[in-house]
């Protein structure tokens, strides 16, 4: 089978020395490609890695007789370089840039393929998630608040609807010259959710639609950008509504208050690896105090700082979290709510 000219869905998927993970993703994928092998293009952009990467691709492109198009680069990148190197070989309508390590549901194709070939030429579409451990147990539904099984909204309308849901790359798909016109949006300083940037601007003045049941299993193991992490959550996924509220106004509210109400735990819980990263986070310290929600949470974030400069990481980061836990207790905030309305 040759490698298809004209595909309607290309898989992008960048990678590094996760061959295992990788071996996993690629058969969720080629074990139900069958029906659509005419109309998908797999890319595999290989960050150099020094596992058994390449083997991996050339026996499962031979067990299933689909042409997986491999890239190995010579030297090791930075992963926004990485990522933007594989969706540029893309060539098909739609962009599905795909986690090395999450698993496509087995019913996948069969059921995103009616959206890709509809009449109302969507410029999204966005499925909801089981997320859980590096071994995909202890899953849970990503967004718990049913509203219907599908819904399309207007770009705006959808923004505002799953603003905090869609940064996970892996449950997206975007219409390719959606993506292109996006980039010219994507500023440094939305470090790390620079492709983010292409999708939410991309989308402008068009349709877009969320599925609400998973089609995807997200794992959590340990990720070469995780030390980077706190400043691309804090502060690139802020000044990215910032700036997208210009086209949305709302946008930017509904972020603070996902932050601060509906994903309460998540935000207090993430701010201490701030500063266990304090030497890569510290150049950027005016630009975390500015993303804080409230002036209480600059005033903590000073404290943690503080603390990292006299006491081990797990010592002041122990209290930390048993004070948290208890006020999580006392205000009822000890339920992990994943609302995406405000």
């Amino acid at each position: 089978m040759g490698i298809n000219t004209s595909p309607i869905l290309s898989i992008t998927i960048p990678t590094y020395n996760r061959a295992q993970y990788l071996k996993e993703n690629l058969e969720a994928i080629l074990k139900q490609i069958t029906d659509y092998a005419s109309k998908i293009e797999i890319i595999v952009n290989d960050n150099a890695s020094t596992d058994n990467t390449s083997s991996v691709i050339t026996d499962l492109a031979e067990k299933y007789k689909f042409p997986i198009q491999y890239h190995r680069k010579d030297k090791n990148v930075c992963f926004k370089d990485n990522f933007a190197d594989v969706t540029s070989k893309a060539t098909g309508k739609y962009l599905f840039l795909l986690g090395d390590d999450d698993i496509l549901s087995p019913d996948f194709f069969k059921i995103i393929f009616p959206y890709l070939l509809s009449k109302e030429n969507l410029a999204i579409i966005h499925f909801n998630r089981l997320s859980g451990n590096a071994q995909c147990s202890m899953n849970q539904l990503h967004d718990w608040v049913y509203d219907g099984a599908t819904n399309i909204y207007d770009y705006k309308e959808f923004w505002l609807r799953v603003m905090s849901s869609p940064n996970f790359m892996s449950s997206i798909i975007i219409r390719r010259d959606c993506f292109i016109k996006g980039k010219a949006f994507a500023q440094i300083n939305h470090y790390g959710y620079e492709w983010f940037a292409q999708a939410c601007f991309g989308s402008i003045g068009e349709k877009c639609l969320y599925y609400y049941f998973p089609l995807i299993l997200m794992r959590n193991p340990p990720r070469a950008w995780g030390k980077e992490g706190s400043l691309y959550f804090f502060v690139g996924m802020t000044n990215l509504f910032k700036d997208l509220d210009k086209f949305i106004p709302g946008v930017n509210k509904a972020w603070m208050f996902r932050q601060k109400h509906t994903h309460f735990y998540d935000f207090y819980a993430s701010l201490p690896y701030i500063t266990k990263y304090k030497d890569i986070n510290k150049p950027h310290i005016g630009e975390f105090m500015k993303a804080m929600p409230k002036t209480s949470d600059k005033l903590l974030l000073y404290i943690l700082f503080f603390c990292s400069y006299f006491l081990p990481y797990k010592a002041y980061t122990k209290l930390y979290y048993t004070i948290l836990n208890l006020y999580r207790i006392i205000t009822s905030e000890y339920k992990l709510r994943r609302k995406t309305l405000y």
